[in-house]
């Protein structure tokens, strides 16, 4: 994605698709019994918890909440280095809110290979937050995705978003072309407030799990 786009992406960093989502997963980590893959796997604290990569993090909102909810998980936040001062700075005033896990921050860009200290890593859980807007990115997008599944096949990824337009489907067609199954849905609907300017429509934001062919 130009860094431009990725500039104007952080002045907007705290979106309804990152708000919804922290709530969604919270509600997750307080269930009981958990049912679905994705519940299980950030309930999981036996020894460890899950090991978290979440790309395009921006200023942080979405890896630092799952961070606090997974206290003993190492997550790690990446984006491009336009992003990395705004993150650097909320992760180093967050420091404590992972008890037992590690909190760290990478530079990723989807353009290109997976950093070496990314590629040599096996993650448990992949989220994506409000980064399918801008369809000239959603092959780099779904590369990276390819890449770090070649190495965790078996990881769940999230991926949160709210459509905007049509053109954003591209992105689903090439998760199906680089064999991504969908395997849970949820549609959050927003609050009255968050209507459309036409008052007509009421705005969802759409969670979707993916996995790869490739797990077992």
């Amino acid at each position: 994605m130009p860094s431009s786009l990725r500039v104007a992406r952080l002045m907007y960093a705290v979106r309804d698709a990152g708000i919804a989502l922290n709530v969604f997963l919270s509600t997750l980590v307080l269930q009981p019994r958990p049912t679905s893959d994705l519940a299980k796997v950030l309930q999981r604290s036996t020894p460890r918890g899950p090991k978290i990569l979440e790309l395009g993090s921006g200023c942080g909102i979405v890896g630092l909440q799952v961070a606090g909810l997974c206290s003993t998980s190492d997550v790690l936040l990446t984006d491009l280095p336009d992003a990395m001062d705004i993150l650097n700075h909320n992760v180093k005033n967050a420091k404590d809110i992972s008890s037992r896990g590690r909190l760290a921050t990478s530079i990723l860009d989807w353009e290109e290979c997976l950093p070496r200290g990314v590629a040599k890593q096996r993650f448990d859980l992949v989220i994506v937050s409000d980064c399918t807007y801008n369809p000239d990115s959603a092959p780099g997008l779904v590369k990276t995705l390819s890449s770090v599944a070649e190495k965790s096949p078996d990881a769940l990824i999230v991926v949160s978003l709210k459509m905007r337009h049509d053109s954003e489907a591209i992105f689903f067609d090439l998760m199906a072309n680089a064999e991504f199954v969908e395997a849970e849905h949820t549609a959050i609907p927003l609050p009255d407030q968050c209507r459309s300017e036409t008052g007509q429509d009421l705005e969802v934001v759409e969670v979707y799990m993916y996995r790869s062919r490739r797990s077992r």
